[in-house]
């Protein structure tokens, strides 16, 4: 299900020409945070492209709760993996949009994504023009400083082809992208064993994306986007708090200095050890349910 809104503010609507839609995910259940989303943003966005896509909840998934994947190892993260996986299947949803509706390419957007002033977004269209099938562009992303190169600078922003980021709020997703992502993405009934190999699409879109599928990653730093002060709840439809480490994004470092040739030199270790850990925790998952911690740990981290 997705809905339109209103009026776009036609004099931004140049920052959006490349750019077919916008779609947000929100659960139905939560309009308070649709709204707070338009509080946001809406005075940015070109409405007529803006689409609601109804979210996921994760602890209503088939075998949500049940053996092998959950058991009393798993304690009180059983809602978090609840979370991880509605946002997995809501990911997929929104990105079949892109590829059914034909669109050219989408902005997927979290409903606690908050975009920056217009003077930032006003260097999208140069970022994007250039772009060839496959791509993904993150407007925002973790603090964990990436690897790349950068490919373009303007009114103080700088464009970078990364390996990937942390983090899913705000990307651009083209179209091939889209497709090559849902084909990988896991459908309700296998949702379990997925995650226990993959956790969540922020982990696999940044151990896999470029490596495996050959899409294209970029980012835009200063970020253009950030995850907001409310906390995601597609695990448990509750209010929540917190603070996001988006709201700082260290810069991307160069493979062209000293400590980028270190990480170019270490990479085949590094997607072994990726490699190595998925079939680990895939084995554990199985055998003794998904990883959990004490109620302790689990506030700390």
């Amino acid at each position: 299900m997705t809905e339109n809104c209103s009026q776009p503010p036609k004099e931004h609507n140049h920052v959006w020409d490349l750019i077919d839609a916008i779609l947000v995910i929100n659960l139905p259940t939560r309009p308070d945070r649709w709204q707070h989303f338009l509080e946001k943003n809406a005075a940015l966005l070109p409405m007529d492209k803006v689409h609601r896509v109804d979210a996921v909840l994760g602890v209503e998934l088939p075998g949500y709760g049940e053996a092998p994947w959950f058991c009393e190892r798993t304690q009180n993260r059983a809602r978090v993996w609840g979370g991880l996986g509605g946002c997995i299947l809501s990911h997929r949803k929104a990105l079949q949009m892109v590829v059914d509706k034909k669109w050219r390419n989408a902005l997927i957007m979290e409903d606690d994504a908050e975009l920056a002033p217009m003077d930032g977004l006003a260097v999208l269209p140069d970022f994007l023009s250039p772009l060839r099938e496959p791509y993904f562009v993150y407007l925002g992303y973790h603090c964990v400083r990436p690897y790349g190169l950068r490919l373009a600078q303007k009114s103080g922003h700088e464009f970078w082809r990364v390996e990937g980021v942390l983090t899913a709020h705000a990307y651009v997703a083209s179209a091939e992208a889209g497709r090559i992502v849902v084909e990988r993405f896991p459908e309700s009934p296998d949702i379990w064993e997925w995650m226990a190999r993959y956790r969540g699409p922020d982990t696999f879109y940044r151990d896999y994306l470029s490596s495996d599928l050959g899409v294209r990653v970029h980012v835009i730093w200063p970020v253009l986007a950030v995850q907001g002060s409310i906390a995601s709840d597609i695990a448990t439809a509750e209010g929540g708090s917190g603070t996001h480490p988006t709201f700082v994004s260290n810069r991307p470092t160069s493979y062209l200095t000293l400590r980028g040739i270190c990480h170019l030199i270490l990479w085949p270790y590094r997607r072994l050890k990726v490699r190595l850990n998925a079939m680990r925790t895939l084995f554990r998952a199985r055998t003794h349910g998904l990883p959990g911690y004490t109620v302790d740990n689990d506030e700390r981290s």
